[in-house]
């Protein structure tokens, strides 16, 4: 996925308002994998708000995140990500 980080960012927080957190991890992921930006990481955080998820969703963006840190080890936002 290629687009701009606030085309990223404005898809996601529509998906975000309609209580869509699957979608909107969905996007984030593909987006983070391909190009690397905190500030769409920053997004993520708010995705895995349990409400938003189905079962089972919540474990599998912190297993994403712990990918990312064995290549962003030194990410505050993805420490921070974790830590939560």
């Amino acid at each position: 996925m290629r687009a701009h980080p606030y085309l990223i960012k404005t898809v996601v927080d529509q998906f975000i308002l309609l209580e869509d957190g699957k979608n909107a991890s969905i996007i984030l992921e593909q987006a983070l994998n391909y190009q690397w930006d905190p500030s769409i990481l920053e997004l993520y955080t708010r995705c895995h708000i349990v409400q938003f998820l189905p079962d089972g969703e919540l474990t599998k963006q912190i297993e994403q995140a712990e990918t990312w840190l064995k290549t962003h080890s030194n990410e505050v936002a993805l420490l921070r990500l974790l830590g939560q």
